[in-house]
């Protein structure tokens, strides 16, 4: 008798130890969740202070104040005459962007955008556009096959095809962003011309 009550607690053990685990588990993620959006809510509080405080820099003509918190609110180190004519620009968040995510292609001067010397070369900006697209184009097809390749194959082999597809299927959200992106330049620039 004594063997066998042994061995009955040894067996329910490893079920209510796993339902442990997983109740651990399921609190450790909603407690990882919800630390996540608090700092998340703290950083946007932070954020929208700093602007306060960057309008308020702009706003008496403080130079020093005002390049500095432009610095730290978008990364850029600009000017204060720059600064002030982005800030008055008509699409002024889309420059601020432009510049952040395309320094090498698109500059901030003279009160407007503008491309930097290499992209002012029309020849240069197609190249550059043309291979984007065929980037895209490429992960495009390629992830179509995959996705068929997939649905005729069964287990480890559907499994390996699913690792390729994830990454794929992220380059080529990526480049087509980037080719919304260079739309978004051009039509900036364009405007600025006129």
């Amino acid at each position: 008798g004594v063997f066998l009550q042994s061995h009955y607690v040894s067996e329910e053990t490893p079920l209510d130890f796993d339902i442990i685990k997983v109740l651990a588990g399921f609190v450790s993620a909603i407690g990882a969740v919800a630390a996540y959006k608090f700092n998340r809510a703290q950083g946007q509080k932070f954020r929208a202070e700093l602007i306060e405080k960057f309008e308020l820099a702009l706003e008496k003509g403080q130079r020093h104040a005002t390049s500095e918190l432009f610095l730290i609110l978008h990364g850029l180190n600009m000017e204060f005459e720059e600064i002030e004519a982005v800030c008055a620009h008509r699409h002024s968040r889309n420059v601020i962007r432009a510049l952040q995510k395309t320094p090498g292609m698109v500059r901030f001067e003279n009160s407007r955008i503008d491309y930097t010397p290499l992209f002012q070369k029309r020849w240069f900006r197609e190249s550059n556009r043309f291979m984007g697209k065929l980037l895209a184009y490429a992960l495009g097809t390629v992830t179509i096959i995959l996705i068929i390749g997939m649905a005729t194959l069964d287990g480890i082999a559907a499994f390996a095809v699913l690792v390729i597809l994830i990454p794929a299927l992220a380059i080529w959200s990526v480049q087509v962003r980037d080719l919304r992106h260079e739309r978004m330049i051009d039509g900036l620039i364009s405007e600025s011309e006129t």
